[in-house]
């Protein structure tokens, strides 16, 4: 039986064939029917083929479309790549997320140079940036069996019959295949207990992080959390991650308030990370209980619970 390891989709014969296609595939990415191709040939697009506003948000998305190999020409160099993102940086209004996306076989390569001008795009509160191959094409085109039977109908036979049920249990697997995918270089992270400073009902811990798993990442976001600690989100470079302390002072006589993933009696760490387009979040927790046998009571904390808490959000969440 043909599975998704060893069936490859035809690449689009033109670019004009392989922008329709994106565009059908971001339509479908970012739930948002309105997903528009911007201008015509000979019109100036502002590094953008392709914008829309992933889940239907107000934060406007770009795509641009290089067709390399497959008969178009070479691949993309890290020269393209950068005179590209430099004219996104005049669309209007402010990209939240860019893509370039290329018929040419993934490129660790270039994929490293979009990591470094997503860093260098940090600095400047500008948009992150990616890069696709065919090969991510193909991954999130087994997801939509009914783009696949738009573009690809060679593939379909009819809706009954055993050529049919193969095709499903192939689109099957290759949904199957492209989670694992992902899941498997999705960045994960680790905390270093560093110490904790407790005095009756102040309470400071510090932690370092450590990415150990997926994709090498530029830079987290990371925040303290539970229904008695808050803060704002705060930067930390990949550069820093082994020796930067996390810290902050918390009064613990106040009354807690509400948290939908941590306990009123454990304290929450959550770091994340921009990846693919979205949020990866982590919620790591220490049951914490408050001492009063001792002579200075006070507040202390236990092993971390095993197995962080992961969810995905879009571009844009809220501090909540």
């Amino acid at each position: 039986m043909p599975t998704s390891t060893n069936i490859e989709y035809p690449k689009p014969r033109s670019w004009e064939e392989l922008e329709l296609l994106v565009w059908d595939l971001f339509r479908h990415l970012w739930g948002d029917p309105y997903t528009t191709r911007h201008g015509r040939s000979g019109q100036r697009q502002y590094g953008v083929d392709i914008y829309g506003h992933p889940d239907r948000g107000s934060v406007i998305h770009g795509v641009q479309v290089k067709g390399k190999n497959g008969g178009y020409g070479r691949e993309v160099s890290e020269k393209e790549l950068r005179n590209e993102v430099n004219k996104a940086k005049s669309f209007s209004p402010p990209l939240g997320q860019y893509v370039l996306v290329t018929s040419a076989p993934r490129s660790s390569t270039l994929q490293g140079v979009a990591r470094t001008i997503t860093d260098e795009h940090h600095q400047q509160a500008l948009f992150p940036v990616e890069v696709w191959g065919w090969e991510d094409i193909e991954e999130r085109l087994g997801a939509y069996p009914d783009l696949l039977r738009l573009h690809y109908p060679q593939f379909f036979t009819s809706n009954t019959g055993q050529d049919y049920q193969v095709l499903q249990e192939l689109l099957e697997s290759n949904r199957q295949e492209a989670q694992f995918s992902e899941d498997k270089d999705r960045p994960r992270f680790t905390i270093g207990q560093k110490g904790l400073t407790a005095e009756g009902h102040r309470f400071a811990p510090a932690f370092k992080v450590q990415q150990f798993g997926g994709d090498a990442v530029t830079y987290i976001e990371w925040r303290f959390r539970g229904p008695r600690f808050s803060m704002e989100w705060q930067s930390l470079a990949a550069n820093r991650f082994p020796s930067q302390v996390l810290k902050e002072v918390y009064d613990l006589s106040l009354p807690p308030g509400e948290d939908d993933l941590v306990n009123v009696d454990e304290l929450g760490l959550e770091v994340r990370v921009n990846w693919r387009g979205k949020w990866r979040h982590e919620v790591h927790r220490w049951p914490i209980w408050f001492d009063d046998v001792m002579r200075k009571p006070q507040w202390k904390i236990k092993r971390e619970v095993p197995r962080p808490i992961e969810f995905d959000s879009d571009n844009e969440p809220s501090d909540n």
